[in-house]
């Protein structure tokens, strides 16, 4: 009996080589889509009216101007030094066993030292200020003898033309704001016009009211100087360097 037998041709070897070509290239191209993709949006800094952050496992250099004070700010924390400008105030400084009525003065500046306490503010009054201090002065005047401890206190809300807090720590700082902030030595410059911060793990220093611009203008202001670990912007950047 004849046997047939039958011959089934295998795929062509340079069929099967080109669709793993094909393949690999495909998947090849699709990944540095997505890439370059995310490689735009960090060196770019994002779109705009989007909310993007700029986070690092350390902390950045910041220094923001902006628009001064709008919203309270109450603190109760351990203050390196306090500088209180004032004009013009009837208030009275308590401290110690002892009280200086600051009408006394036309103009005072007050120094607190090694303050360990409470203070809250807005955009131009202390509304409140007790704590401990180590040291205190008006305009170069020291206040204090004791090289101990002393409490200290304002009787009532206290006007400011300009306030500085140095070494301070903010867990969060949140605002709508119109000003400039830069990052890590003009590595980062944001532009805001009416658009909201959120500026984490803040330590430095804070200033606020009437700031003298380089021009010699004063202009109510709120500047805030040191390092964070986190900074969110919504709105437009003007100049975006990845860090």
């Amino acid at each position: 009996m004849d046997q047939k037998i039958r011959i089934t041709p295998g795929k062509p070897k340079k069929t099967i080589k080109k669709k793993l070509i094909l393949t690999a290239l495909f998947f090849f191209i699709l990944s540095l889509l997505f890439f370059f993709a995310y490689e735009s949006s960090s060196i770019t800094g994002g779109t705009i009216g989007t909310k993007k952050t700029i986070s690092n496992e350390g902390s950045f250099q910041l220094k923001a101007q902006l628009d001064d004070l709008n919203n309270q700010l109450s603190l109760n924390q351990e203050i390196k030094e306090i500088i209180l400008e004032v004009e013009n105030s009837n208030n009275i400084l308590y401290f110690g066993k002892s009280a200086f009525n600051l009408s006394a003065q036309e103009r005072a500046r007050i120094t607190i030292s090694n303050f360990d306490g409470r203070i809250a503010l807005n955009k131009d009054k202390v509304t409140n200020l007790k704590g401990k201090a180590g040291k205190i002065s008006v305009n170069g005047l020291p206040l204090s003898s004791t090289s101990k401890s002393f409490d200290v206190s304002i009787g009532g809300e206290l006007d400011y033309n300009l306030i500085t807090l140095k070494e301070i720590s903010l867990k969060k700082y949140e605002a709508i704001k119109t000003g400039e902030v830069n990052i890590d030595n003009n590595k980062l410059n944001i532009e805001l016009h009416n658009e909201s911060i959120l500026i984490e793990r803040f330590s430095g220093e804070l200033s606020n009211g009437l700031i003298t611009s380089l021009f010699g203008v004063k202009k109510p202001s709120l500047i805030l100087k040191g390092n964070a670990r986190n900074i969110e912007v919504e709105g437009k950047f003007k100049t975006s360097v990845l860090r």
